[in-house]
């Protein structure tokens, strides 16, 4: 404990003198103050070993983050949607210039890439085993227990390594979720848990593309994943619910 203590320590005091460095940074007063429905704050909040030094934020627990890593010296973007939280792995940067460069021509754009109701796109493999064009969504229960529906199939959000969370359900007291994604790469939907934000391992969810299977029958792709839901989603959903009463 006294070595975890001391590290903490040590880490917070370089985010002191990092925050020392950069809080008379002109550029984040020259930012625009409003983009879409994103106010601008200029903060510079310790997060860990991250720095974030302003944020477009708006009343739908979404927001970008522009931040610097004293693990790595970088500048970083950081993208929160809900309980949703990674860094932008396009946007890093040794130097205030670089970073500078790199964001400005992209801010509009990274910031409706976080706004849930943003009309989000999925790649072209999703287009074409019929993702986009799923409607049964709209028959998913709004809410099981404490658990709320939060990401909706029609607005994805694009994640890490290809990744697309099409369903969110979160209870935003406790940090626990059930998220469902599909991943451009395996072409494949897949589910995972989260107990007060750790990832726990879970595979009923999940589906695999197949070519001969279900390219030779338009929907049945949609329809197997939709007997996964049927069989699985509200009894996993209950289960968090019985996590927290036992």
């Amino acid at each position: 404990m006294e070595v975890e203590e001391a590290v903490a320590a040590e880490i917070e005091k370089q985010c002191k003198a990092k925050i020392e460095e950069l809080k008379d940074w002109d550029f984040l007063q020259t930012l625009p103050k409003k983009i879409l429905n994103f106010d601008l704050t200029v903060n510079f909040d310790i997060c860990g070993q991250e720095i974030i030094m302003a944020a477009y934020t708006n009343n739908d627990r979404c927001a970008l983050e522009l931040g610097f890593t004293v693990e790595t010296d970088d500048f970083v973007v950081v993208k929160r949607v809900g309980l949703n939280r990674f860094r932008d792995e396009r946007f890093f940067a040794k130097t205030r210039e670089g970073f500078v460069n790199l964001l400005l021509p992209k801010l509009s754009q990274l910031v409706s890439d976080v706004d849930r109701k943003s009309g989000h796109q999925y790649s072209f493999s999703g287009v074409s085993i019929g993702i986009d064009k799923w409607q049964g969504w709209h028959d998913l229960p709004k809410q099981v227990g404490a658990m709320e529906l939060f990401i909706t199939p029609d607005t994805p959000l694009q994640i890490l390594n290809g990744s697309y969370v099409m369903i969110d359900y979160s209870d935003f007291a406790t940090r626990n979720q059930l998220l469902i994604m599909y991943n451009e790469y395996r072409n494949e939907i897949y589910g995972e848990l989260k107990q007060q934000g750790i990832p726990c391992f879970t595979k009923k969810f999940d589906l695999q593309y197949d070519e001969k299977k279900h390219g030779m029958n338009e929907g049945l792709f949609i329809k197997d994943f939709e007997e996964l839901l049927k069989k699985n989603l509200i009894p996993v959903l209950q289960e968090f619910d019985k996590a927290k009463k036992s």
